[in-house]
């Protein structure tokens, strides 16, 4: 009986070992699109009201790319999957 026992212990650490690999295969392309970030805010003039159809515009200094959005008509905006940087 002891040889039994044996082979499914080594079938459950078998199929343990399987999952796992198969959990991070799944889950590490995610990884390489995790890092991204955005910007959202109001734009108002000096006495507080707000700024409907206002340009905003977002640079990335170290590749000069450049997204434009119009803030909606409560002076809203939002400028969502930018790349990390400054």
């Amino acid at each position: 009986m002891a040889p039994k026992a044996l082979s499914v212990r080594r079938i459950h650490i078998l199929l343990a070992g399987v999952l796992c690999l198969f959990s991070m295969a799944l889950v590490a392309p995610l990884a390489l699109y995790g890092q991204s970030a955005a910007i959202e805010g109001t734009v108002r003039d000096n006495s507080g009201a707000v700024i409907p159809g206002a340009a905003i515009t977002v640079i990335h200094t170290a590749t000069n790319l450049q997204r434009t959005v119009a803030s909606n008509s409560a002076g809203l905006f939002s400028v969502p999957d930018l790349p990390p940087g400054e």
